[in-house]
């Protein structure tokens, strides 16, 4: 048994201990590629507790809030190499040490765990009110203040309770009073408790009786009690491993579109140039031949010719954007009025849509030095996708405020369709069309793009699975 990676508030730490038998499956879960590890460990999360606490807690100290294994399992994945990569000096591979005493009681504790979490998940199933997810993640952190106490490496003022997310502290504080609605997450885990504790108020176990806590009970302990030779030293090194691999294939997707991108870049300018001079022609000739012509017919063909020579120019303008941003005119923007600006150029079109556009500026007083033109074109492109993707009936937020003492960020929220993941890898490329997912073509977004990184800035794009879209434009205070 070794310890997972230390929990940290100040100066006190917690090392939570980590059986062999979830090393052995968190080897197996290294070893898928990123986005299918979340499978194996959101079933570890429910069957382990003091692995699932301690990725709670992480998440937690993250920002981040989850309620269920799946979505804790989801954040957890791309993370776990790098998290578990640790110092194998003799010093800490002897930082947890427990008697002959406490593992009987970890055992214990484990085994209690199983139960509460199988009947929790069993009495959720009861009702399609109750979250069966949320309930057996809450069954199995049950005893998180007691791993926690257990945990601590030396004796300290510090509660374990800082570690922990406050809907879960919530949570345990209304079972232990007893103060819970029969069927949400925590009424679910009460009645599990007293369950495998042989008080069930209602005088009758579940089906399968004590025979089936029994056997919860000594599968668990087994499981927990495990030893798997030279699994405490191999689980580090293949962390390692998977960390430097996962790291490599990032900087070589990183690496191969910023290639794509350049090429993309030159064969824009080259085509912008070839292009214009044709379309130049043709348009002046449509209109020297529409001053002459009385038909009205003609006229209307025309006039069609000229208008789509026009647009093709326009579509010529925005690759030359691409291609050759214009130098920056930089000067200190007030963010309320950029913002103000925005909506009200954004104002027609969104009623005309019933899409309401609502801004969030954290501090009005928030200034970014960059080319106002510019910036505003890159914000608009958000919005306009957004307003593309929506169609009719939603809602857009842009919310403004600082990512770190020298960023700003602006975050662009919609309640579209959503963007699928093959979509958000070409995303920002001009000539790609993200039509079937609710988006239209990409000069805009190919545009935003450019804006923003001449800046010296980032775009980034994420989209839950249940729908809708956030675009994330990071700046730095001051533009290089």
């Amino acid at each position: 048994m070794r310890p997972l990676p230390p929990l940290t508030v100040g100066e006190t730490r917690w090392r939570l201990p980590l059986c062999d038998a979830t090393s052995v499956d968190l080897v197996d879960a290294l070893l898928c590629d990123s986005p299918s590890r979340a499978d194996p460990l959101r079933d570890l999360i429910e069957r382990d507790a003091p692995f699932a606490l301690w990725a709670i807690c992480l998440a937690t100290h993250d920002g981040q809030e989850f309620r269920d294994a799946a979505s804790l399992a989801r954040w957890l994945a791309p993370r776990l190499p790098k998290l578990l990569q640790t110092d194998d000096s003799p010093a800490t591979s002897k930082a947890f040490s427990a008697t002959s005493a406490d593992i009987e009681k970890m055992s214990r504790w484990a085994a209690d765990a199983a139960v509460i979490s199988h009947f929790a998940q069993r009495l959720a199933w009861g009702d399609e009110r109750a979250d069966e997810g949320a309930a057996r993640l809450l069954a199995v952190l049950h005893g998180a203040t007691d791993w926690l106490r257990l945990a601590t490496e030396k004796n300290s003022d510090v509660s374990p309770k800082q570690l922990l997310p406050q809907w879960l502290i919530a949570a345990l504080d209304a079972i232990a009073r007893s103060e819970t609605a029969p069927r949400a997450p925590a009424g679910c885990v009460a009645q599990a408790v007293e369950i495998a504790a042989g008080m069930d108020p209602s005088g009758e176990l579940p089906e399968g009786g004590e025979d089936e806590i029994n056997l919860l009970r000594t599968a668990a302990a087994t499981r927990w009690r495990a030893i798997v030779p030279e699994i405490e030293s191999r689980l580090p090194r293949i962390a390692h491993v998977v960390a430097r691999l996962d790291a490599l294939q990032d900087d070589f997707q990183a690496t191969l579109h910023t290639e794509k991108l350049a090429s993309l870049k030159q064969l824009a300018y080259g085509a912008s140039h070839e292009i214009n001079n044709p379309l130049a022609n043709i348009a002046a000739r449509a209109q020297s031949l529409l001053h002459d012509e009385h038909d009205p017919d003609r006229r209307r063909k025309l006039a069609a010719i000229n208008r789509q020579a026009f647009r093709a120019t326009e579509m010529i303008a925005d690759l030359m954007l691409f291609a050759r941003p214009p130098r920056l005119e930089k000067e200190s923007i007030e963010i309320e009025s950029l913002l103000g600006a925005l909506v009200e150029e954004l104002k027609p079109l969104a009623e005309e849509r019933d899409v309401t556009i609502t801004v969030v500026a954290e501090d009005p007083s928030l200034e970014v030095t960059a080319d106002r033109t510019q910036l505003l074109v890159a914000l608009r492109a958000l919005c306009m996708n957004s307003l593309e993707a929506i169609g009719a009936g939603g809602r857009i937020e842009i919310v403004a405020g600082r990512g770190s003492p020298s960023e700003i960020q602006f975050t662009v929220i919609d309640d579209g369709p959503g963007i699928d993941v093959e979509v958000r890898r070409h995303l920002f490329d001009p000539f790609y069309s993200g039509r079937e997912a609710g988006r239209g073509l990409g000069f805009g977004l190919s545009k935003c793009w450019t804006i923003i990184t001449t800046h010296g800035g980032t775009v980034e794009v994420e989209s839950p699975a249940g729908g809708g879209a956030k675009f994330t434009i990071t700046l730095p205070t001051r533009a290089p």
